[in-house]
């Protein structure tokens, strides 16, 4: 039985080595992550910020020439209220926007955001209510 067992090992061996019976493997790429979302060439058009249950939220109207950003700031309180309004100066760039308001009864916010694709952008606001992560969606006009 042992000069069996040794016959076997051998042509196992063998087969394994001939190059009829064996193929090569190559191994696999790791898929591609895909392509981030690309940046809006413009910020222009009205951006709506998150509707909680409250109804309170922003809408911010802006206009981009260049990298230069101006607009409109909309404050809506509890149920949708109309509650303030601000005057937007600021700049976008590379996916990147950062904004100044100055409310017209006092007060004065930023938001540094970055684009998350052509239709929302996500970034840190800060104002009269604090500082927190707040993301705007592109509304279609």
């Amino acid at each position: 039985m042992t000069t069996r067992f040794e016959l076997c090992v051998f042509v196992v061996a063998v087969s394994a080595c001939n190059p009829s019976t064996t193929s090569t493997i190559i191994p696999s790429s790791p898929p591609l992550p895909p392509s981030p979302p690309s940046a809006p060439q413009s910020v222009s058009g009205t951006w709506q910020g998150p509707f909680p249950p409250s109804g309170a939220y922003t809408l911010l109207i802006l206009h981009s020439t260049g990298d230069s950003v101006s607009g409109t700031d909309l404050e809506y309180g509890v149920l949708t209220v109309f509650s303030d309004s601000g005057d937007v100066s600021g700049r976008y760039a590379n996916g990147d926007l950062n904004l100044a308001i100055a409310y017209h009864h006092g007060g004065a916010a930023t938001y540094a955001a970055h684009a998350l694709g052509s239709d929302s952008v996500v970034g840190t606001w800060s104002g009269l209510n604090g500082t927190g992560t707040l993301k705007f969606t592109r509304r279609a006009n």
